[in-house]
């Protein structure tokens, strides 16, 4: 009684003040909070795990394996192509590029090259029913498969088809046709729209005339069962060579080892391991290819210097002869000696690096690192050659000329016989050239597919479902404004709650036996469930209203609720049946005359003569009154005849009177309204009552619903005596409704011990 007293006094309160306008409640979250969140959606974290690896599993079966080919190559350090010619290798470096290598083995010169030797611009492959053929083909066989429920259509095992040889025009390449094995070795191709091109023959070279151009194929081999369907493709020569980059990979073992891996990946064990020895042999082929050409160009380059210095020789000879002829034998000094050693060893150095020069033109630029550090050598020994004919000018005039013609011939003659030398050498390279590569590992295939990787794929998708769960239910919860507890409501609304209802399952079993048509009656929590904590609560809150209202005048409860469906005719009809189980009379009017079901509980599925019918003046109040099955103390009053104008009748004087009448005549009057927010007929309702009670349902009536609809009955006159919470502990997390109830089963030590 002292609750009911202050929540009258609170009603003179503006709503602002007692806190109804949310948003001065912070929620808090913590980790058993967070746990309890994830517990309630544990059914959906649940269903989708499982679905995330059943899908994952579906995929891992209708996913081809993929095989993977490994070759290793040995890239060594290049040998200088002339002899002396250590120094340039030095300038280069010494060591294999071998990120340079790599370049070149994924180059479109050396993939193009295999692409076009194996015919790789045209597929063929047989159509196989996803998962069914990983899960009932016959991979191994090596003749064709009988078909698994008739579905001949596709492969089951041991079809093939070799293709030599398809042309189609440009805007048909990439596009997939079909082909039809038929008998004998027939044939016939459809289009990409499933349109025929033409019928043909294996062995024979087979081409139509279609809209885009002309079509035309050679099918080497084919074995399938008749009716056996296959996807042929022609395919652009680019595309073919960046797909195979796709699924080629080149890196380096180790760090400056010259040691070079190459993976091929693909769905054909023999093909892979046969295009990546294509690869292979052709980059290898290349490379000794290279080293030929290079011999051959220094040959030719050497050669057409050799008539020039073996001119010089005998110029040099013819010069150094006639002078000592006319000057008779002049005889060099030992210092002059000396001086002539170290000018010829200068001027061959020289010489040599010049033709290191021009050699090295031939490949790089002019501002290349190799031809600016053979520059600087030179500009050195230049520099130290005008020193030495500083001393030489010293020299008396016959010494200094002597000097000169002896000098010349040494150089001449050293430079020639190098270069006879170098061009042997470079015949010998020339005809028996080798690369620097050469195949540590020739390609070959493991046994084990390297995808899909089965075990791997169950583990993540039950991960990423387990994921996804927790974040659905986790969003579900973010989003989902809903009051979740009583502690809450009251926070946020200013207002007290009268009663917890607890989520029952009893409800809902009895709803769909009624709605089957097994029972006749909607189920009643005080019939099906006389001991459930749903019930429980509906008693504390009977008690609280006998104790609360005492004055019979004021025993007119309106019942409402801020939106459709929280449950509002369910509590009422209960709760008018628990009053008359304490041998109290009570009249349970149904005031949603638009659509009131309370005629489910008495088992009017097509309803009667009810509210709307007292109210337009063609009932009377009393006599539409029908009896609430199970007691013989509570009345209950339909809606009546579905009215076009609710609000007017309940404007009327007819339902004051009404509510008077039947005050008179009953020991409660308990009026089951219509949504406030949906309508204003539960504000007049609300208005001639003596306590008006909110109905929220838990965790899907927002705190700010509650709020407006509290203050339209406010607005209206009613007095808001206070909340119900229903169906608490269904979906919200937080304390289960064990926290509040506890369920006692009342029964003696021997009735539990029979029951047991």
């Amino acid at each position: 009684m002292a609750q009911m007293d202050s929540q009258e006094n609170a009603r003179s309160v503006p709503s602002t003040e007692r806190g109804i306008e949310p948003g001065g409640f912070e929620d808090e979250v913590d980790l058993r909070q967070l746990f309890e969140v994830l517990w309630s959606g544990r059914w959906w974290i649940v269903g989708i795990t499982a679905l995330a690896i059943v899908l994952g599993a579906l995929y891992a079966l209708s996913s081809p394996p993929v095989y993977q080919a490994d070759s290793l190559l040995r890239i060594e350090e290049k040998n200088a192509t002339l002899s002396g010619m250590e120094g340039l290798e030095q300038l280069t470096g010494g060591s294999p590029e071998t990120a340079a290598q790599i370049r070149i083995l994924q180059s479109r010169s050396v993939l193009g090259s295999a692409v076009d030797r194996l015919n790789l611009t045209v597929t063929a492959e047989p159509q196989q029913f996803p998962v069914l053929y990983r899960l009932l083909g016959d991979a191994g066989s090596e003749t064709p498969a009988e078909p698994v429920f008739e579905l001949d259509g596709y492969d089951w095992g041991g079809s093939h088809i070799s293709m030599g040889r398809m042309n189609v025009p440009r805007d048909l390449r990439g596009k997939p046709f079909t082909l039809i094995a038929g008998e004998d070795g027939r044939y016939e191709l459809l289009g990409p729209e499933e349109e025929p091109v033409l019928a043909g023959r294996v062995g024979n070279f087979e081409s139509a005339s279609v809209a885009a151009g002309e079509v035309s194929l050679f099918v080497d081999e084919l074995v399938a069962r008749p009716g056996t369907r296959f996807t042929v493709q022609a395919n652009t020569r680019l595309g073919t060579i960046d797909g195979l980059r796709q699924r080629l990979s080149v890196s380096e073992q180790g760090e400056d080892t010259g040691v070079v891996e190459l993976r091929l990946e693909g769905h054909e064990r023999t093909r892979i391991e046969h295009t990546l020895a294509t690869i292979a042999d052709i980059y290898l082929r290349q490379n000794t290819e290279r080293r030929s050409a290079e011999a051959r160009e220094s040959l030719n380059f050497i050669e057409s210097q050799m008539p020039e210095l073996r001119q010089n020789v005998e110029q040099s000879e013819q010069k150094l002869a006639n002078y000592q002829q006319t000057q008779e034998t002049v005889d060099l000094t030992v210092e002059t000696e000396k001086l002539l050693e170290q000018l010829v060893e200068l001027d061959q150095k020289i010489s040599e690096l010049e033709t290191r020069r021009a050699e090295a033109m031939q490949s790089y630029g002019e501002r290349h690192p190799v031809i600016e550090a053979i520059d600087a050598q030179l500009a050195t020994l230049r520099q130290e050659k005008s020193q030495l004919d500083q001393r030489v000018g010293g020299l008396p005039e016959k010494q200094r000329e002597m000097l000169s013609l002896k000098r010349e011939l040494e150089v001449s003659t050293e430079i020639y016989t190098q270069m006879l030398t170098n061009a042997q050498e470079l015949r010998v390279a020339k005809a028996g050239a080798v690369g620097n590569v050469r195949i540590v590992d020739e390609a070959a295939v493991a046994d084990q597919a390297i995808a899909p990787r089965k075990g791997l794929i169950l583990v993540l998708s039950a991960f990423l479902g387990g994921f996804g769960g927790c974040a659905l239910v986790l969003g579900r919860r973010f989003f989902q404004r809903g009051v979740e507890t009583p502690d809450e409501l009251e926070q946020r609304t200013g207002l007290s709650v009268f009663a917890v209802i607890p989520h029952t399952a009893i409800l809902r079993r009895g709803e769909r036996r009624y709605e089957r048509g097994s029972r006749d009656t909607a189920p009643l929590l005080t019939a099906d469930g006389p001991q459930d904590p749903a019930t429980e609560a509906l008693r504390s809150l009977r008690t609280s209203l006998h104790f609360g209202l005492k004055d019979p005048g004021r025993r007119v409860l309106a019942v409402t609720s801020p939106g459709p469906q929280a449950g509002k005719s369910t509590i009422s009809v209960n709760l008018a049946m628990l009053l008359a189980e304490i041998g109290q009379s009570v009249v349970l009017v149904d005031g949603d005359m638009r659509r009131g079901h309370i005629g489910r509980y008495i088992g009017a599925r097509d309803g009667g003569p009810g509210l709307s019918d007292v109210l337009a003046g063609t009932h009377q109040g009393l006599d539409v009154v029908h009896p609430l099955p199970g007691t013989d103390k509570a009345g209950v009053i339909l809606k009546g005849t579905t009215p076009p104008n609710p609000s007017e009748l309940l404007l009327s004087d007819r339902y004051g009177e009404l509510i008077a009448e039947l005050r008179e005549a009953y020991d409660w009057v308990i009026v089951d309204g219509p949504p406030i927010m949906a309508v204003t007929d539960a504000a007049i309702i609300a208005h001639e009552a003596s306590a008006t009670f909110l109905v929220v349902r838990a965790a899907r009536d927002e705190a700010g619903e509650v709020a407006d609809a509290v203050r339209r009955l406010e607005h209206g006159g009613a007095r808001v005596t206070g909340l119900i919470l229903n169906d608490y502990g269904a979906r919200q997390v937080g304390r289960t409704y064990q926290t509040y109830y506890y369920r006692y089963d009342y029964k003696s030590k021997e009735q539990g011990k029979a029951s047991a």
